[in-house]
């Protein structure tokens, strides 16, 4: 799921199969009409779900009238950087949902609400989220297995472009953030078996060395 906004205000919230399947060619998906053209107009394009299906969303781009011009989204860049490591709670699971109970549904996630992205929002700083719901440090939720070894656990994901593929290896010169935050292990002990204390430390100690290894020294670990 897609929320668009413009001028800071939301337009649009559509689905991957609205955009995908409701036609066999290209399909285009109006944001806005009538806008004025006597002003620059800011256009945003937020994933609010993470990678639910294991597909990758891809963007093709925007179409704008014959007589507009694009300004270069290097210039809307925000002063300050962050990423954030998690698993369902930055996801932003449920978020719309109408009661703790509700059952999962693509439609109630919604990262605009994460914690994640309010507090970028409240820094004006850029935000990388690598998450992804169930997943822990060493073992990932309702596994049977004290170290989960056959899924991605969160160590795994922050090598990575994508987080369904193995090879796609992520380039950490691409991204450098000011401050990491890292919010995990609820579901390391959210069932049994719980990993051993000494495993756990050891696995968070290692994954705050990897962090520490892609970013150096000038980014800060929360």
């Amino acid at each position: 799921f897609f929320q668009a906004f413009i001028n800071g205000k939301p337009a649009l919230a559509l689905s991957g199969k609205q955009a995908i399947y409701k036609s066999t060619g290209d399909t285009t998906i109006v944001l806005a009409t009538n806008l004025s053209k006597k002003a620059a107009h800011e256009v945003v394009l937020f994933k609010r779900t993470e990678n639910l299906d294991n597909v990758p969303a891809e963007f093709m781009g925007f179409v704008v009238d014959n007589n507009a011009t694009c300004t270069s989204a290097s210039e809307l860049y925000r002063p300050r950087k962050m990423e954030f490591l998690g698993n369902s709670i930055t996801c932003a699971f449920g978020t719309e949902s109408k009661n703790r109970n509700s059952k999962f549904t693509a439609e109630t996630e919604n990262s605009y609400l994460s914690y994640a992205n309010i507090l970028a929002r409240a820094f004006d700083a850029d935000v990388n989220i690598v998450a992804h719901s169930g997943r822990g440090v060493v073992r990932n939720y309702n596994d049977k297995n004290m170290v989960s070894t056959s899924d991605a656990t969160v160590p795994k994901l922050f090598k990575r472009t994508i987080d369904a593929d193995s090879t796609s290896e992520w380039d950490f010169k691409r991204y450098t953030p000011d401050a990491v935050v890292v919010n995990l292990g609820t579901n390391d002990y959210s069932t049994h078996p719980h990993p051993f204390k000494a495993i756990f430390v050891d696995g968070y100690l290692k994954l705050i060395a990897q962090i520490r290894e892609a970013y150096g020294r000038q980014t800060q670990i929360f």
